[in-house]
């Protein structure tokens, strides 16, 4: 039989071939490009320029096999995309019939929010619950919903958008904070909470299947495909703190690892039953893949046993790690044709991994084999992987003073070991990766490894490091050559995170000192030239407070993430003095969002300011506030001059 209901990603087994195995993946000269698996000879064909035309840059990119047809169907459909680029998103859609033509039907220029971030991550296109038969029209009359739900590093939800089709191609936003169900109307949000998470998410992979409802014939899929995948939603994260994360409609939240990057992927397969075959009302095992930071792939499964639909007790584990690549991108299949051994228990799972801007993709395949043997093995890359060489980065040498390394700063790199150094200017290096004869590596200080990719924007082109979808990201984290540590670099950790969300060196400006501790235990501070940013474990394990001076003049203090605490109010304490820092002496009381705030104080009225909040709850008999205050901010200011 093979995968389960649908999932979302850039591979798809579709109805033509019937079974072909297609890829789709960004090209750098623009648009994208196809790969496709002939199912009856299992030859792989690409990749094949879909838009030669289009010169908009694709990052990432999610497809499906829709219940429309342009012409007469014969059981194929046409293909819908969703494609993340510099604008924000792009809708496309390809004919289902020949020469399969693609349609640039809208760009979604500031959907979901686009104005809060920098740029859009990924996306995931979610199927409704409609399936389509493989020789025939859909089983309803009406055409299905499609939703997709886009990530970006920093931006704290996960915005849904869904094409409602009696509204034709328009697309609209949710509220952007609960996953209510891929398209699926009337269900409650998964785990009846927000997705949430100050870090943001680097990349989601959605599923659904039969899990979660006894209605839906399991065997139905085994023989046809033509059942419904009515079961509940499932949608895996990676979040920007690297952890795994698993969200399902009814079902609590589950963390599944951790040290991860970059996009996942999870499918329902037929697989989970043991030795014997699965019956109607039997659910296959979840499986989920998510690249590592170090690099490789890490794959978590688990069993979806019948009779749990209310209260699911099985636990997810960790299955293998394959592959070593630094991968960006994982999309999977479960695949099942007439290319798959015949003493095979069930079909072959195909993992796809990618990495931003190349052309190529790695293909790994896990058998089920009589033996119960679920060895992973490289089966195949998908166009040219040239054998370019790793040069991993140590430092970089600047053409100004070293707080300054920015556009037309940067000169060259530097790397290598005492015996065999190596150096490429600015130009060369660029070079290099655009004839995919070097590959740069750089890891930073207190940051994942990351490969050096060529950024064009109207000023021309530039080196950028990719952060598991974090794209353009400064520089100024390498050491500068020849010089010893600085505290004046870009910091790292929890605090660089919370300084790079608040804008980096535009913000507060460049770090004045390491981090040290205020009270000589585990929280800790960092003192910038705008401002300052504090750890305080006592009052959460992610909770932060920072302040600084912002563009407008004024001073703004912020603080969260408490959880897993959370408050009826939140009570800041402030003061401000020409003379020195003095004890908060001023009261504000703030009612709202119950694990985080944020307050403007204005223009400042004085050069020093000290700031402390603590979370407190309305009880009878007062207030009470059991984890007390933060540790203080004292910062010092220049004061605009009038």
């Amino acid at each position: 039989m093979g995968q389960v209901g649908f999932a979302a990603g850039f591979v798809q087994q579709t109805t033509f071939g019937p079974g072909n195995v297609e890829v789709f993946i960004p090209w750098p000269s623009g648009g994208f490009a196809q790969y496709y698996r002939d199912a009856e000879s299992g030859i792989w064909h690409g990749p094949l320029e879909c838009t030669p035309e289009y010169d908009g840059r694709v990052y990432s990119l999610s497809w499906v096999e829709g219940d429309y047809s342009t012409g007469s169907n014969h059981g194929h459909y046409n293909y819908e995309m969703l494609c993340v680029e510099d604008h924000g998103l792009s809708y496309w859609f390809r004919e289902n019939v020949a020469p399969f033509t693609w349609h640039l039907i809208t760009n979604l220029m500031n959907a979901a929010g686009r104005e809060q971030v920098d740029a859009w991550a990924s996306v995931a296109l979610a199927r409704s619950h409609n399936a389509f038969h493989r020789s025939g029209e859909p089983k309803n009359e009406d055409h299905e919903y499609l939703s997709a739900f886009v990530t970006a590093p920093g931006l704290a939800n996960i915005p849904l958008l869904l094409r409602d089709p009696e509204r034709g191609d328009t697309w609209s936003t949710s509220a952007a904070t609960e996953f209510s169900g891929g398209g699926k109307q009337g269900y409650p949000p998964i785990s009846g909470k927000q997705i949430e998470n100050r870090l943001g998410f680097l990349g989601a992979g959605w599923a659904r299947g039969t899990v979660g409802t006894p209605s839906s014939d399991f065997s139905d899929f085994r023989e046809d495909k033509t059942g419904y995948a009515d079961g509940d939603d499932i949608m895996v994260v990676v979040r920007g703190d690297g952890l795994f994360v698993a969200y399902e409609e009814r079902r609590t939240m589950q963390i599944i690892g951790a040290g991860l990057r970059g996009v996942p992927s999870v499918i329902e397969t037929d697989r989970g039953a043991g030795s014997r075959p699965l019956q109607w009302d039997d659910h296959g095992n979840y499986e989920a893949f998510a690249a590592r930071r170090n690099g490789g792939i890490a794959h978590f499964w688990r069993a979806n046993p019948a009779q749990q639909h209310e209260q699911l007790t099985s636990v997810w584990k960790l299955g293998a790690t394959f592959g070593s690549e630094l991968y960006d991108e994982i999309s999977a299949v479960q695949v099942s044709d007439d290319q798959t051994p015949a003493q095979d228990k069930s079909g072959s799972v195909w993992v796809f991994a990618r990495v931003h801007g190349e052309t190529w993709v790695d293909v790994f395949i896990q058998r089920n084999t009589a033996d119960d043997d679920f060895a992973w093995s490289q089966s195949t890359t998908l166009g040219h992987k040239p054998e370019s060489r790793i040069y991993r980065v140590d430092c970089i040498e600047t053409a100004f003073d070293p707080k300054k390394v920015g556009p037309g700063a940067l000169l060259a790199l530097n790397g290598g070991d005492a015996d065999a150094r190596w150096r490429f200017t600015v130009e060369e290096a660029m070079d290099l990766i655009a004839s995919r004869k070097r590959r740069f590596l750089i890891a930073p200080p207190d940051e994942d490894p990351a490969w050096l990719h060529i950024q064009s924007n109207r000023w021309g082109d530039s080196l950028t490091a990719d952060w598991g979808n974090t794209k353009g990201y400064p520089l100024e984290l390498l050491q500068i050559c020849g010089q010893p540590p600085q505290p004046s670099r870009a910091p790292g950790g929890i605090i660089g995170r919370k300084w790079r969300e608040l804008g980096g060196r535009e913000a507060l400006g460049w770090p004045t000192s390491d981090e040290y501790s205020f009270t000589g235990g585990t929280d800790r501070r960092r003192d910038f030239e705008r401002g300052q940013i504090a750890y305080c474990p006592d009052q959460g394990p992610m909770m932060l407070t920072w302040a600084y001076l912002n563009s407008g003049g004024g001073v703004e203090f912020g603080w969260g993430d408490s959880d897993p605490f959370s408050y009826d109010k939140w009570i800041v304490r402030y003061a401000h003095s020409d003379t020195g820092p003095m004890v908060p002496n001023q009261q504000h009381e703030q009612n709202g969002i119950r694990t985080r705030g944020e307050m403007l104080c204005g223009l400042p009225d004085g050069r020093w300011w000290s700031f402390v909040v603590e979370g407190a709850d309305e009880h009878w008999d007062g207030t009470v506030a059991r984890q007390g205050f933060t540790i203080p901010l004292e910062v010092q200011f220049d004061p605009p001059s009038p």
